[in-house]
């Protein structure tokens, strides 16, 4: 029987792709540490920022918690490439957001948008 879809080979560069890409979550936290006191400093106006600075980190985390269950059933359902394509590309936007804003609230969103983005990475590179 000659069967119509031909059999892929994943090889060394899809391995180093998978390897990188796994590494995105991680980047998000250590790059961002060392600038929590400037956070504080530049929104010192804000009540509690001494509270919500440190929160700037920890949300992506609470988005990979909420939302990998969803990241896998849509894996399945929708496939592991448009997702992983697209939630990457998420992941960069919510990564480059914060750049751009003077907002906390805008701050917060932006890395509320890479969590959800890390969540798919995350769910989709480990399956």
């Amino acid at each position: 029987m000659n069967n119509a879809i031909s059999k892929r080979k994943a090889g060394i560069p899809q391995g180093i792709i998978i390897a990188g890409i796994s590494i995105l979550p991680m980047m998000a936290v250590v790059t961002l540490m060392p600038v929590i006191p400037t956070i504080r400093n530049h929104f010192s106006d804000i009540p509690y920022i001494n509270i919500l600075a440190p929160l700037v980190i920890s949300a992506p985390g609470l988005c990979v918690a909420l939302f990998a269950p969803y990241a896998g059933f849509l894996a399945d359902k929708l496939g592991r490439r448009k997702l992983l394509l697209f939630f990457t590309f998420l992941y960069g936007l919510g990564g480059i957001l914060p750049f751009f804003v003077e907002s906390f609230a805008l701050l917060m969103g932006g890395r509320l948008i890479l969590g959800i983005g890390e969540a798919f990475i995350l769910t989709v590179s480990n399956a």
